[in-house]
């Protein structure tokens, strides 16, 4: 009995002993395995996913930027009569903005990786930055203060034929003769051209004080080279304004009159396009103002800087367009494409001023009663809530798109206040106030003619 009670825990001994050194090479053989699999993933692993090195190097730039710009705060740079440089400082001011921007996408191409925290951590860095670099840009490159004009600007008919021809692959001597482009009322606003139906082919302003060269000739433009051949036409028709330079322009319904339009290379200019437009285009657009609407088609922005645009549109469509303001009121997503820094606000009009007096005793109606009514007939009187729906076709992520932003509330203009001087500048040019007729200020059949002439060959 003894005997076997020894064999059975003798046995039982030894399918313990068994059955721990199988268990021994079980573990040994998934710990084989782990090292392994460790290995592939460390060998498969994309080296810019690792979170240490990102936010180490993402740190290293925010500390670069924010010393760079301390240093350009505490000593601005001078030009040659040791005069503070505005121009430099904005140079230098744009490249640390391009620095911040591309952190901010860094950080966004790495958020399926990061951590929250490290993420929340990032965006906070570069908002701070934004704010650091816009302060000092109203620090160091103040505002150029806005006024309108003093001055009748005009342009020759011939100019304009000249631009067309050139920007088509055809240039012709440019010849006498020409026709105003635009009048004032006597109260130092430009209004625009006699575009009414019966006469469409006035041309746009060229200041003489202006930067653009030979007015729209050989100096017409790089974006003039890359305008359409209907582009060119609408600009012949009348329909365009193309190469103007510091001026102010202003037109209202029965100019515009239904009909199509475009704005070509305008350079630090104000434009006021109050009325009905099937479609609008803007291409090579710098530092400019343009307060547009109702546009019941769409508005093509392309090739746009440095520009306020407070529009009142069906749809808009925005491409390669940068440090640009948008202030919509639109009946579709506004989408965006190859574009950055680009900010939305709602649009807020408040046509007042210009038009004399509307006060009590006044028989006419106010202006801002004109307008709304003008956007509630063609269905945009009132905000949409779209302005914010951006859509960037070039960001397919779920996260926020960094190209562009919410204009901050304190940031954002007043209330858009459009000069009504229109029925002054109708007068001026001996019109009727009507859609037709009215007669041809002096000089115009003369431009019409080289206009016409200019039709065939773009």
């Amino acid at each position: 009995m003894e005997a076997a009670d020894v064999g059975g825990a003798e046995a039982a001994d030894l399918r313990r002993e068994a059955m721990i050194s199988k268990l021994a090479g079980l573990e040994a053989a998934r710990q084989v395995e782990v090292a392994q699999r460790k290995q592939e993933a460390a060998e498969a692993a994309d080296p810019r996913e690792s979170i240490a090195p990102f936010v180490a190097q993402f740190g290293s730039q925010q500390a670069s930027v924010a010393g760079d710009l301390e240093a350009l705060t505490q000593a601005p740079p001078q030009d040659g009569d040791g005069k503070a440089d505005a121009k430099e400082a904005s140079r230098r001011l744009d490249e640390l903005a391009a620095t911040v921007f591309e952190m901010e996408k860094s950080a966004a191409n790495a958020s399926y990786f990061l951590p929250s925290y490290d993420l929340r951590q990032c965006n906070a860095a570069v908002a701070k930055l934004k704010q650091a670099i816009e302060d000092a840009r109203a620090a160091l490159v103040p505002k150029r203060k806005f006024a309108f004009s003093k001055k009748v600007a005009r342009v020759k008919g011939a100019e304009m034929s000249v631009a067309a021809r050139e920007a088509a692959g055809t240039a012709t001597p440019a010849s006498a003769g020409g026709t105003s482009a635009t009048a004032t009322a006597g109260t130092g606003i430009t209004a625009g051209a006699d575009a009414r139906s019966g006469d469409p082919h006035a041309g746009g302003d060229a200041g003489p004080g202006s930067d653009s060269g030979s007015a729209h000739g050989a100096g017409a433009v790089p974006a003039a080279a890359s305008a359409s051949a209907h582009d060119l036409k609408l600009v012949a028709a009348g329909q365009g304004l193309m190469g103007l330079r510091d001026e102010t322009v202003v037109l209202g319904p029965d100019q515009i009159n239904h009909r199509d339009f475009v704005l070509i290379d305008l350079q630090r200019c104000t434009i006021f396009l109050m009325g009905h437009l099937p479609a609008l285009r803007l291409l090579g657009l710098r530092d400019c103002t343009v307060v547009a609407g109702p546009v019941t088609g769409a508005v093509f922005v392309d090739s746009v800087t440095r520009c306020t645009l407070s529009l009142a549109t069906y749809q808009a469509r925005i491409h390669c367009t940068t440090d640009t303001d948008f202030y919509l009121r639109a009946r579709s997503n506004p989408i965006v494409e190859h574009s950055s820094r680009v900010r939305f606000a709602p649009l807020v009009l408040a046509a007042l001023g210009g038009s004399g007096d509307s006060g009590p005793s006044s028989s006419s109606p106010p202006e801002d009663a004109a307008l709304s009514a003008l956007l509630t007939r063609h269905k945009l009187g009132e905000e949409t809530g779209m302005w914010n729906q951006v859509e960037d076709f070039g960001w397919i992520k779920a996260s926020h798109s960094p190209n562009w932003a919410e204009v901050p509330v304190g940031e954002r203009i007043g209330a858009v206040v459009v000069p009504w001087a229109l029925a002054q500048a109708r007068e001026a040019y001996g019109g009727d106030g009507g859609g037709g007729g009215g007669a041809l200020p002096a000089g115009a059949a003369v431009a019409r003619s080289q206009l016409e002439s200019v039709g065939d060959e773009i």
